[in-house]
């Protein structure tokens, strides 16, 4: 049987991804636990953090034009969907650690 490639799915088209290449520091991943999310007109800044008490540190930073950012958004959702039908809600909200910061920076693109 062969095999069939993963498809990256957007609002309007499959992409067929026959073959992901990963450095061997990006495969192993990193935890984070907070994120601060900033935008200007063109794109979308995530820094991932790992928090512990008062030190902070940034492990990761991703940016991404808003088309992307939406298109993550929309695959964020629906694996969330899929994870709360799989493995329940988890936490109720109010005991929830705090949702990331969202800030709006000001810097021109």
């Amino acid at each position: 049987m062969k095999k069939q490639p993963n498809k990256i799915e957007s609002k309007d088209v499959a992409v067929p991804i026959t073959r992901l290449m990963t450095l061997p520091e990006t495969a192993k991943g990193v935890y984070t636990n907070f994120a601060l999310i900033k935008h200007t007109p063109k794109e979308f800044i995530i820094d991932f953090i790992l928090h512990i008490e008062e030190d902070a540190q940034l492990v990761s930073r991703v940016i991404m034009s808003p088309s992307q950012a939406r298109s993550f958004l929309n695959a964020l959702k629906i694996n969330v969907e899929r994870y709360e039908v799989n493995f329940g809600q988890g936490k109720k909200e109010a005991e929830a650690e705090k949702p990331a910061e969202i800030k709006k920076q000001t810097r021109a693109a």
